[in-house]
């Protein structure tokens, strides 16, 4: 039985069959576990509901947990070029035809298996504590980008940033981050608003773990670490 509560954070798990780096990625098995039902369960955990979009016929007929809503994805939205906003968009809206709309959505993407519960609880407070149109997650990365440019027509380098990074000391340029894919915050509303998850208004979180499953490798390091976790819990 499905029992969405629009007073909750809602968690949005897109998930499709498919994919050029590791096809069928989110359906396949991870430390015994299909990949997407890792953020089912870390979903229903912290929020108690979720709600999945698909195109995967066994995850359609999957029997699934209480409070977890499967949306038919139509083929036009579940090619490799299709833009998240737009599958993001179809969820609204199913959803809003049938007298449902969140406050606060949350994307949890399947990729991300090692996505701590604690992040994912600092995000949404975080996002309800501010102002943001959105918060994301995000990891460190080096600076060193800092220095890059592209070249014109002409031949003139054009700095991606300032043109004094481009002769400084590394240590010198300020700390970057980018986003890892692994949380994502908004209100539907605005989203919608905005037609999009671009917007002026970002906050961000920094997070530790933040494997993104694209290909074979991804999936045998992140499974590595999940057993490493498991047997230093027994462990203890």
């Amino acid at each position: 039985m499905v029992n969405l509560d629009p007073q909750k954070a809602l968690p949005i798990i897109p998930i499709r069959k498919g994919s050029k780096g590791l096809p069928d990625k989110n359906i396949m098995t991870l430390a015994g576990k299909a990949l997407y039902l890792y953020s089912v369960e870390q979903a229903l955990r912290l929020f108690g509901q979720c709600v999945i979009s698909t195109d995967i016929p066994s995850v359609l007929n999957a029997d699934l947990p209480d409070n977890c809503y499967v949306i038919e994805r139509p083929e036009a939205l579940s090619q490799d070029t299709t833009p998240m906003d737009d599958v993001l968009l179809h969820v609204l809206n199913h959803l809003e035809g049938r007298d449902f709309t969140p406050d606060i959505c949350v994307l949890l993407q399947a990729t991300s298996p090692l996505r701590q519960d604690e992040d994912v609880r600092k995000a949404v407070e975080f996002f309800k504590a501010n102002s943001f149109d959105l918060v994301k997650s995000v990891s460190p990365v080096s600076s060193g980008f800092l220095k890059f440019g592209s070249l014109d027509d002409n031949g003139t380098f054009v700095p991606v940033v300032k043109p004094e990074y481009c002769f400084s000391n590394r240590q010198d340029l300020p700390d970057m981050v980018r986003p890892n894919g692994a949380i994502y915050v908004f209100g539907a509303d605005t989203f919608k608003k905005n037609g999009g998850m671009a917007c002026q208004s970002i906050g961000a979180i920094q997070t530790e773990q933040s494997i993104d499953i694209d290909v074979q490798a991804d999936l045998a390091r992140a499974e590595k670490l999940i057993n490493e976790q498991s047997a230093d819990i027994i462990e203890t």
